[in-house]
């Protein structure tokens, strides 16, 4: 459900630019501020450079209840014709604009480095309820249908269904018609707050006519009916001028022509570039892969010849003989000096590694490096939680059925051919499922995601397919193909839960630290890979284990959720709280 909308005006900016310079023609600089709340960005218009740019332009968030933490980034871009860069960075709580009705707040923009400028931003910021939101839209709508709203407000029986008539289906409008007690003399303000009320006692979904984005639509209940209407009126505003990823709004040139070719950001899309969706800030994040990495997959598994058997046999032996070459490479003892360029290019955090990098002999010894202790902890002590496994990038499915229509892709993709065990196929005949991608810059050991002890291990041979995105949703049988282990946990409360570590291109082993007979708790390391990325895949009994909602809603969307060990992810349930493991139908309209 949506809390609200933020109406957040970008006024104008202060800056000292130092020495002045020559505008000639190609080196001429231009000042823009983009905006970034969750998943939203929008950036002002451009305007020369000057001490005082003024912008004077406002834009319109969707605020979902739970994302009034969230934080407001402001970003300032110094472009030309190619490229823009960032010139400073400032943040501030969702939550100060919604203390107030109508706040102005100075920002100071914290510098990049010390040559760049010193800036503040001036903003004005509203939050608006949804009921306020709602109130408005009734009385607003009400007006074209009352004849002497200025004299009575008071609203007739008949003008009522007349505008009922208008929005919702005619068994709607019969059954709260009918109801006359209830909407008898009713004020215009108490439309809403009525119509709330005897909604309560209807028992079926709530079909809409929307007259503003003409579509019909079916909601579980009233609230997200009105939600959808009221937000919809927004739609113009809320698109225009919206990136995707922050790195988005600093394309030039030649990332537009890059774009043509499959790079890009949508994320319905088999792009080389792939998005996921940090879980702390909601914000849309684009991982980081080398460029000739991004166009080597799109002609290995996104070309119109990849997916004939001649050539993609030919995509199986190029993977399976690059992992042999960079399994020999990454354990010589040069490796080690690969290790100062891959932490600068990936940014990763030295000071949670439990070794010295000098102690490291290979890459690979630094690729599947340890953690000091309290690196990594548990977000959910309850004994039914469940954990994320691995620093990855998550997808959850609440049946098999579901991951492959939207996200698993592969033609013989089904529990027989991943797990190849019968007397576990019948055990997960009915599985949900949840897939963790590590990519080469995460932590890449794996930890128990329950309490339990191992009752089995067993290692399945086969190929090195890449494990990203672009694979797995193609028809590509990426993890009944590739080679991976599978650990067998039996949990306290009598429920099995298979942990499958597949490999993947460039990771030339899958190395499992814990044995059979192994009492384990959350947290416990089960294992760890070699260099590259690489998949952890959990299976579950279906209907004893139930996803967290976000992950759910951003699965269904086609996007990978970004997580780290110890996470929370959902919860196993006895078999008296069962709930449906259908997507919500209100998010889905979303």
């Amino acid at each position: 459900m949506m809390a609200g909308t933020l109406t957040l005006k970008i006024v104008s900016g202060s800056f000292f630019l130092g020495q002045k310079r020559w505008l000639w023609f190609g080196n001429t600089k231009y000042l823009s501020t983009a905006v970034t709340l969750g998943e939203r960005i929008f950036r002002t218009r451009r305007v020369r450079e000057t001490s005082s740019p003024r912008w004077e332009q406002e834009f319109v968030f969707p605020v979902a209840e739970g994302e009034e933490s969230f934080e407001i980034l402001f970003s300032v871009y110094k472009s030309s014709l190619t490229r823009a860069s960032v010139i400073g960075q400032a943040s501030v709580s969702t939550g100060a604009f919604s203390r107030e009705p109508q706040t102005k707040k100075t920002i100071s923009v914290g510098l990049g480095n010390e040559e760049s400028p010193n800036m503040a931003l001036l903003i004005e910021g509203r939050f608006t309820p949804l009921k306020a939101h709602r109130r408005i839209f009734w009385k607003t709508y009400a007006a074209g249908f009352v004849t002497d709203m200025e004299e009575s407000p008071v609203i007739r029986e008949r003008e009522l269904c007349d505008i009922l008539r208008t929005i919702f289906s005619w068994k709607i409008v019969a059954f709260i018609c009918g109801d006359r007690a209830a909407i008898e003399g009713i004020l215009l303000e108490e439309i809403d707050t009525v119509l709330s009320g005897v909604f309560k006692g209807f028992r079926h979904d709530v079909p809409v006519r929307c007259f503003l984005c003409s579509r019909s639509l079916t909601f579980c209940s009233y609230d997200a009916a009105m939600e959808h209407i009221c937000l919809c009126g927004f739609s113009c505003m809320l698109s225009a001028g919206q990136f995707r990823t922050e790195r988005e709004t600093q394309r030039g040139l030649g990332g537009w022509f890059l774009s043509y070719f499959g790079v890009g950001y949508s994320p319905e899309r088999n792009n080389g570039s792939v998005l996921v969706k940090d879980r702390g800030t909601g914000r849309l994040l684009e991982e980081t892969t080398p460029r000739s990495v991004q166009l080597s997959l799109l002609w290995m598994y996104n070309g119109v010849l990849s997916m004939r058997p001649v050539n993609f046999k030919m995509v199986v032996g190029l993977c399976e003989r690059f992992t042999q070459q960079a399994g020999r490479r990454y354990d010589s003892p040069g490796s080690s000096s690969y290790v100062p360029g891959f932490i600068e290019y990936y940014k990763i955090d030295t000071d949670e590694i439990l070794l010295p990098l000098s102690e490291f002999r290979t890459f690979n010894e630094f690729f599947y490096r340890k953690l000091k202790d309290g690196s990594r902890q548990a977000e959910d002590t309850s004994p039914n939680a469940v954990l994320s496994p691995a620093d990855s990038r998550a997808t959850c499915f609440p049946s098999g059925a579901v991951a492959t229509d939207i996200w698993i892709k592969g033609r013989c993709f089904s529990i027989k051919t991943l797990l190849r065990n019968r007397k576990m196929e019948s055990v997960f005949s009915q599985h949900a499922i949840a897939i963790f991608r590590l990519a080469p810059q995460d932590y890449h050991r794996f930890h128990s995601p329950v309490h339990g002890s191992v009752v089995a291990v067993e290692h399945i041979h086969g190929s090195y397919l890449t494990v990203k995105p672009i694979a797995v949703r193609k028809n590509v049988d990426v993890f009944t193909e590739n080679t991976r282990t599978v650990v067998y946990i039996r949990t306290p409360s009598d429920r099995t839960v298979a942990v499958i570590a597949v490999g993947a291109t460039l990771v030339g082993s899958v190395r499992i630290t814990c044995s059979v007979g192994d009492t384990l708790s959350p947290l416990d390391e089960i294992g760890y890979f070699a260099f590259g990325g690489s998949t952890v895949i959990l299976l579950f009994e279906r209907r004893k284990m139930f996803f967290d909602e976000d992950l759910l809603r951003t699965s269904q969307r086609k996007i990978e959720t970004l997580v780290y060990v110890g996470n929370r992810i959902g919860e196993l349930r006895a078999a008296g709280k069962e709930r449906s493991d259908s997507f919500s139908r209100a998010a889905a309209q979303y």
